[in-house]
């Protein structure tokens, strides 16, 4: 079993292979203190956020958590909730904007040896001849038709974006090496190379992030799920990031644009978004749909998150229309075979052993319910490190470097095996 500075613990089992043995020192799996959920939507645990320039973002910051206890079965309405884990809480969430370059210059005329102007040579158009040029155009257009034509795009495809935005922003391509970290993670995120997208024509506040690879595709894709706060800025240079290793990505937003600044708001967010599921679902299904319409994307699309984010991916997988893989980040866990049988394919998981939600104890619960399904999986529990250690990184790098590192070169080779 590899090891990294971090002591990774894995607990990996599929029904082509053995489970391996926990190192000394594993904590058996056991009842723990607040059980994890086994209802289909299983509630989430704490969060977090992350950035890419020189020098990275402010530190510090309020410590909460979330963790969501046993709902009622059959109540998705009325989730119940406890503070308990850490969580960095960052307020910078600030969308940047793009601006087009301004015009440069009035039209010139053209020349060319030969005969002179008495042949049309064409010019330059000028600036007014270009603001002229869509109104001709629209009159043609209402001349040649009787009426407006319908809408009828499936949702997840609206004007200006699915396969519309296959021509936007580029991210150049820039995999990482096995001794290298995506850059957002450690707080050297650059500007944002992507655009932002409305995915869910049903609630036109709700805009994805969209970051596409260079090239010509098609390529795997992936829906990004963002922590407890919102859909902030680290999570998309981290939608970035995948669009560097190859991967269409789209940060989803569960919160209809909105983001919080501190623990109440952040907790009235998940309460609010936990409280209607089935539209959590209807919100990934869309994403999902999204990409899968795009001629740049291979079709196979995997969904991941992180905290809050976490335990909605695996509710989507559980429950979500049909996509390939699962990437679980310290989210809120299942504990009932018979529920995890719902899922179609392999679960990726990392945890940290000083997290207390999901605990080393529920996270042991899960993968022997996992097992007991057949549900074949990667999960790994680090020592040393705490809630939310892989996103912010440059928090403690000297304690999470290493554990972050094997847990990346783990999650690439998951989406290798269940994307292509």
């Amino acid at each position: 079993m590899r090891r990294c500075s971090g002591r990774a613990r894995p607990l990996s089992w599929s029904p082509h292979g053995t489970r391996n043995t926990a190192p000394e020192g594993w904590a058996p799996p056991g009842a723990c203190s607040s059980p994890a959920p086994t209802g289909p939507w299983a509630p989430p645990a704490g969060s977090r956020t992350r950035c890419r320039a020189a020098g990275g973002r402010r530190k510090g910051g309020q410590r909460a958590c979330v963790e969501t206890s046993r709902m009622p079965s059959g109540d998705v309405g009325s989730p119940w909730l406890s503070m308990i884990g850490s969580e960095r809480l960052h307020t910078s969430h600030v969308p940047r904007r793009f601006h087009t370059s301004p015009a440069r210059g009035a039209g010139r005329q053209l020349t060319r040896p030969g005969p002179g102007p008495e042949l049309g040579w064409p010019t330059v158009p000028t600036p007014e001849d270009r603001m002229a040029r869509p109104y001709l155009l629209l009159t043609l257009a209402a001349l040649a038709c009787g009426a407006p034509a319908q809408d009828d795009r499936p949702e997840g495809q609206s004007e200006g974006s699915a396969s519309a935005a296959v021509d936007g922003p580029r991210v150049p391509r820039a995999p990482t090496g096995a001794d290298q970290l995506p850059p957002a993670i450690v707080g050297q995120g650059g500007e944002l190379q992507g655009t932002s997208v409305r995915y869910l024509p049903s609630d036109p506040a709700t805009m994805g992030y969209l970051a596409v690879p260079e090239g010509a595709g098609p390529f795997p894709a992936l829906v990004i799920v963002h922590e407890w706060n919102g859909l902030s800025d680290r999570v998309r240079q981290v939608a970035d990031d995948f669009a560097a290793e190859g991967y269409v990505t789209l940060a989803a937003d569960l919160f209809s644009g909105q983001v919080g600044t501190n623990p109440d708001e952040n907790m009235a967010l998940v309460q609010s978004a936990r409280g209607d599921m089935p539209k959590v679902v209807t919100n990934l299904n869309a994403a999902v749909a999204y990409l899968k319409a795009r001629p740049d994307v291979t079709g196979r699309v995997g969904a991941m998150g992180w905290c809050f984010g976490g335990g909605i991916a695996l509710s989507f997988g559980l429950d979500g229309d049909r996509h390939e893989a699962t990437a679980i980040f310290y989210g809120a866990l299942v504990d009932d075979p018979a529920v995890l049988a719902r899922m179609s394919h392999e679960v990726y998981g990392t945890f940290a052993r000083l997290d207390g939600g999901p605990s080393p104890e529920q996270v042991a619960a899960f993968e022997t319910a996992a097992r007991a399904a057949g549900i074949a999986n990667d999960l790994h529990i680090y020592d040393d490190v705490d809630h939310g250690f892989w996103l912010r990184v440059d928090d403690d790098p000297a304690v999470r470097t290493g554990p972050a590192l094997d847990a990346w070169n783990r999650l690439k080779a998951y989406l290798g095996r269940t994307l292509g």
